[in-house]
């Protein structure tokens, strides 16, 4: 049963009202039991009543005060995040500053506000895991394209070396 608060609120003064009412009827030369047990019901009901518009309340609060630390949270996050240009991730100014490298996907906080911490893949190299886009800092793509060209020259030095000629 849900009741709102000004219905508990009224609720209250009928108690109130319901309460002189009986004060009245007991202070009668002759008492009508039945009347007074009438009045004591009717008290009972608006104060169930009061009872449940002052549980409705107290859950409203504490769904509402859940969703400000919820919003207190994200807002310390926000303020706590950096955008790094070399990887293009978020990083957490709080971690960098205690020599922590924990690079945050930029798809996740951008669209969902989710600092969803990205996997290191190598040195440099990152992977979301929820939709597997890779990030890479530029000592990263130096070291692949050093990687790159030392395979080159040892495949071009490989194509040098002579072989057996089927010619001779």
């Amino acid at each position: 049963m849900s009741i709102s608060i000004p219905a508990g609120i009224a609720a209250v003064k009928a108690s109130l009202d319901v309460g002189k009412s009986i004060r009245e009827l007991i202070q009668k030369p002759n008492i009508d039991a039945h009347a007074v047990e009438g009045q004591l019901h009717e008290m009972l009901i608006h104060l169930g009543n009061v009872h449940f518009a002052l549980n409705d309340a107290a859950l409203e609060i504490q769904e509402l005060r859940r969703a400000l630390d919820r919003q207190e949270a994200l807002q310390a996050l926000k303020a706590d995040m950096e955008f790094s240009q070399d990887g293009a991730f978020w990083l957490r100014k709080s971690e960098k500053a205690a020599g922590m490298m924990n690079p945050y996907c930029p798809i996740c906080w951008g669209r969902d506000q989710k600092a969803v911490p990205l996997t290191p893949m190598a040195a440099g190299s990152f992977r979301c895991a929820i939709h597997n886009a890779m990030y890479t800092t530029e000592s990263s793509r130096e070291a692949q394209r050093q990687r790159q060209e030392k395979k080159r020259a040892d495949d071009d030095f490989i194509g040098i070396i002579p072989g057996p000629s089927p010619w001779t």
